[in-house]
């Protein structure tokens, strides 16, 4: 048997995880509810059951306000994000996006589905923050339900415009602004 050595060995305390620019157990395959969050169990049925193509999904069902949601989602300031979510039988649900102090309203979508499974989609820009919160969230004053799996989060290139960039080649030159002129001129579209 050989030795073996420790040294400076630290204890840390274990904090909320954090997950790096994804949704974590979106596809719910883990057959677990965690890491969503029922906030302060105001949903009173948060469960798995069977999803798209005979795996699992979340399905969430109340009688007022209701919250399911997954925090600490790491986001890069001033980038796009896409969040994709397949839903079923769902009723006065929305897809809301806060930042991580959870005090702004980032972006939502309403959510309402019938008996087949229906792609809905909440795009956002991250501002200054670097984390957001991510809810199933059901309004007050009438039943909320819904079924939800394949849960993605993905960043999304945009095509920044450059204003009198006539020829489309990212530039501002000359050749742009005869294009104008020619336009203004003729009257018709000059093809780059």
């Amino acid at each position: 048997a050989e030795d073996a050595y420790v040294d400076n060995f630290v204890l840390t305390e274990l904090k909320a995880p954090s997950f790096d620019g994804y949704i974590h157990n979106g596809d719910f395959e883990t057959n677990e509810v965690a890491p969503w969050d029922n906030l302060w169990g105001s949903c009173p049925t948060v469960e798995i059951v069977e999803g798209i193509d005979g795996g699992y999904a979340l399905s969430v069902v109340s009688k007022q306000w209701c919250h399911v949601r997954q925090t600490n989602i790491a986001v890069e300031a001033k980038t796009n994000y896409k969040i994709t979510v397949w839903a079923k039988n769902a009723n006065n649900m929305c897809l809301l996006v806060k930042n991580g102090a959870d005090s702004v309203d980032i972006a939502n979508v309403g959510v309402t589905a019938g008996d087949e499974w229906t792609e809905f989609t909440v795009e956002f820009n991250s501002g200054e923050f670097t984390s957001i919160i991510f809810s199933l969230m059901g309004g007050e004053g009438t039943d909320q339900y819904g079924m939800f799996d394949n849960i993605v989060m993905e960043k999304v290139e945009s095509a920044e415009i450059l204003l009198g960039d006539v020829d489309g080649n990212g530039k501002l030159n000359n050749r742009d602004l005869g294009l104008m002129q020619m336009y203004l001129n003729d009257g018709e579209l000059i093809d780059k």
